[in-house]
């Protein structure tokens, strides 16, 4: 894939905030790369201002909002700081992680990148007992792939902390597939932001508005009907969140 020849597939236009399919291997926004979602969108859109109210790490694929400009992307940040949005991924994690259903509660914190040697160790984040930021998220459903040795799990993720789901689900023991970076084999690493429920955007902050859930279609980066039902189910009923 040439990043800078890609065109992000808009899933939805809300006016000054749209959603978007992001795909692995693109970064968010500034890392080191020449091509990133973010200035990609900014050309494509033609929104030379635009923001992201928050990111996908670069190995994941899915649903991305844009906001046209720091107003629109302050009034989605409000959203996601009265926690009223629900993100939902799916993953193939290592083993038979299907004990893992259900709430899953730590605290994490991020650490910074360091060389070893001719490498450079990538920035990780670790559960700690004390000094980190409290994570939640929800194993909602987990199914066992016998051929492969992998799990299949949908997730909700409660609070959005920097690796979160990776690092907490190999501090279960179940690292994502290809996630080498938190002790999985080697290989693409499979995590998508399949769906994510929110308030439509557009008119006051905390102002009674309708909520809206965005999702990939089935097929898309492996998601299949089956997940996207999980999704909907759990969405009739409240967030378990922290």
């Amino acid at each position: 894939m040439e990043p800078q020849t890609v065109e992000l597939p808009v899933v939805r236009d809300w006016g000054d905030v749209v959603a978007i399919l992001k795909p692995a291997g693109l970064p968010s926004e500034a890392s080191g790369s020449s091509s990133t979602a973010l200035s990609l969108l900014r050309a494509q859109l033609r929104w030379p201002e635009a923001r992201l109210p928050h990111r996908l790490d670069a190995p994941t694929s899915g649903i991305l909002v844009v906001a046209r400009d720091a107003t629109a992307a302050e009034r989605v940040n409000a959203d996601i700081r009265d926690r009223a949005w629900r993100k939902f991924y799916v993953a193939r994690l290592h083993g038979d992680a299907t004990a893992l259903v259900g709430v899953l509660r730590c605290y994490l914190k991020a650490g910074r990148g360091r060389s070893a040697g001719p490498r450079h160790l990538a920035r990780r984040a670790e559960v700690v007992r004390s000094g980190g930021d409290p994570c939640s998220l929800e194993v909602i459903a987990a199914a066992l792939d016998g051929r492969w040795q992998s799990t299949r799990a949908v997730i909700e993720l409660h609070t959005g902390r920097y690796h979160q789901i990776r690092a907490m689900c190999a501090w279960k023991g179940h690292p994502l597939i290809g996630d080498e970076l938190y002790g999985g084999e080697a290989g693409k690493m499979s995590l998508v932001h399949a769906a994510l429920s929110l308030p439509i955007p557009g008119g006051a902050a905390n102002s009674a508005r309708d909520t809206e859930v965005v999702s990939v279609r089935a097929g898309t980066n492996g998601v299949t009907e089956r997940d996207l039902a999980i999704i909907a189910d759990r969405l009739t009923r409240p967030s378990a969140g922290w």
